[in-house]
């Protein structure tokens, strides 16, 4: 499938590695212009080397500042943001649920969804404009 994104500036959260990493790829195939996230700053700069027309802003999802500090950058830097892609996630070891601490379920909570909401939040205004 052919998309004709040139011009266009694409967010890829958890862009480093698995269905992040592929995403973010098929999008600068098609024009795009792609920004990545990852917590793993090693992993970050490898994924943009395999990525034309890419960079990697390292942060955590879980931190409101560190998602902030992503979309200002890209504004900042494109001053635009077209896309955002709400890929990072986590996945943890598989256990039946009465053995699942409060803990653990927080986390998956807070990645998995409240993170999302946090970029998503951040992106939006760009978005209307």
């Amino acid at each position: 499938m052919l998309l004709r994104l040139s011009g266009k500036i694409a967010l890829v959260t958890g862009g480093s590695r698995g269905i992040g990493l592929a995403t973010a790829k098929i999008l600068s195939e098609n024009g795009a212009t792609i920004a990545i996230t990852a917590k793993d700053e090693n992993r970050l700069k490898n994924a943009v080397k395999e990525i034309p027309n890419a960079i990697g802003i390292a942060a955590n999802i879980r931190n409101s500042k560190d998602v902030k500090n992503v979309i200002n950058k890209i504004i900042e830097k494109f001053g635009k943001l077209d896309i955002l892609v709400n890929n990072a996630g986590i996945f943890p070891k598989i256990k039946q649920l009465h053995e699942i601490s409060e803990d653990e379920w927080n986390q998956i909570i807070d990645v998995n969804l409240t993170g999302q909401f946090r970029f998503t939040k951040s992106a939006i205004p760009h978005f209307i404009e």
